[in-house]
């Protein structure tokens, strides 16, 4: 639903990914950019504030004992395995963004159901290993509130490289008719 609604506002890149990959592909300006990673960054600040006085300091010791940063726990050794496989999320993510919701000749009204879907195989996919965070808003929030920055590489290396990733194939595949729409923004700006 957020999707839905978010497009008309935003272009529905309330993950700090969407917005670097639409400012490297210049869809986005690179102002508009820094102000949407800025308040992506804050939503997910106050997010974890929310959900850290949510949850009862005994029940937030059990979570923290078992997680880290709110995710599971990566070994020194699996560091490498978890940046490929949030990257690979992260590809497939920003592959589907481009493909549905930036791609002009895409099905409307699809992009959210396509998206989601993506996200939801992501997650039951990766989230034993990682917690498929794809975000590093969402991952330096956690961070800054646990105050536990150890493995905080992990979940903002694997997702930048992979949304650039995806951001490159994504704009390969786009029509023609998508790239004069971002040409006659850029040209009308």
């Amino acid at each position: 639903v957020l999707l839905w609604t978010g497009k008309a506002v935003s272009g529905s890149h309330f993950n700090p990914i969407f917005t670097l990959c639409l400012v490297i592909s210049r869809h986005t300006k690179l102002i508009n950019g820094v102000a949407y990673v800025f308040t992506q960054f804050i939503g997910c600040l106050f997010a974890v504030c929310l959900l850290k006085i949510s949850i009862a300091e005994a029940d937030m010791a059990d979570i923290v004992s078992v997680t880290v940063l709110g995710f599971p726990q990566i070994k020194e050794s699996t560091a490498t395995v978890a940046i490929v496989q949030e990257a690979l999320g992260a590809f497939f993510l920003v592959v589907a963004y481009y493909a549905l919701a930036v791609e002009v000749k895409a099905p409307k009204y699809v992009y959210a159901v396509g998206i989601s879907g993506v996200m939801l195989v992501s997650t039951l996919t990766f989230f034993k290993y990682t917690g498929c965070s794809l975000n590093p808003s969402r991952s330096l929030a956690h961070a800054m509130i646990a105050d536990n920055y150890k493995y905080v590489y992990v979940y903002l290396i694997g997702p930048i490289v992979g949304g650039i990733c995806g951001c490159l194939l994504g704009n390969l595949l786009l029509s023609e008719k998508a790239l004069a729409v971002r040409q006659k923004r850029l040209d009308e700006k």
